[in-house]
């Protein structure tokens, strides 16, 4: 005599562990074959920065916005991390950040708006200016939030061009940025 099949919903815990078991060895197939996963149990605190071509990406937004935007040489130890094109109160900026030596980050956005509509529109947090820095003749404006939870942003008006920092990166490392960007030559725009 045959047996007979019982419905689904009848099937006990053993068969639904089989059927658990058999799931786990094909997702584990899977991910095993496509290596999108990795095990690393000797890992740092800080994973590896994962670095990309500022100069590359500078010189086409120089060349897509007519924008003379600057390359910074920064101090060695530096890595870019982060190159993407922002709206900053509507107009296109772009903003380059960094992992600096002492494991922090800064940021560097560069724009054509006027300096107060740069810092007002990176945001929609209230700012205001808490007191300056002269970096080589340039007035280095530290605009921060009236709480704690508003980051701080340094901004400074370059002539051609003005540019907000920020990040956790101290402001030494703030000033360092700045002094390379006002050292650097405008990228070509054509």
């Amino acid at each position: 005599m045959a047996r007979e099949e019982k419905p689904r919903i009848f099937q006990g815990g053993r068969d639904m562990m089989l059927s658990l078991a058999v799931i786990l060895v094909m997702m584990f197939a899977v991910v095993g074959v496509t290596g999108l996963c990795s095990i690393n149990p000797e890992a740092k605190d800080n994973p590896a920065v994962h670095e990309v071509d500022a100069e590359t990406f500078l010189t086409m937004e120089a060349r897509s916005t007519s924008t003379p935007l600057r390359l910074p040489q920064t101090p060695e130890g530096w890595m870019p991390n982060v190159a993407r094109r922002a709206n900053v109160a509507g107009t296109p900026a772009a903003v380059v950040g960094w992992v600096t030596d002492k494991d922090t980050f800064i940021q560097l956005i560069q724009t054509s708006l006027p300096l107060d509509d740069a810092v007002t529109g990176v945001d929609a947090n209230y700012r205001e200016v808490k007191r300056t820095v002269d970096v080589d003749g340039v007035e280095l404006q530290l605009h921060a939030g009236e709480s704690g939870d508003v980051k701080d942003l340094w901004a400074a008006d370059l002539g051609d061009i003005r540019v907000v920092l920020g990040g956790t990166a101290n402001e030494e490392d703030v000033t360092t940025l700045l002094r390379a960007t006002m050292d650097a030559q405008p990228l070509p725009t054509k």
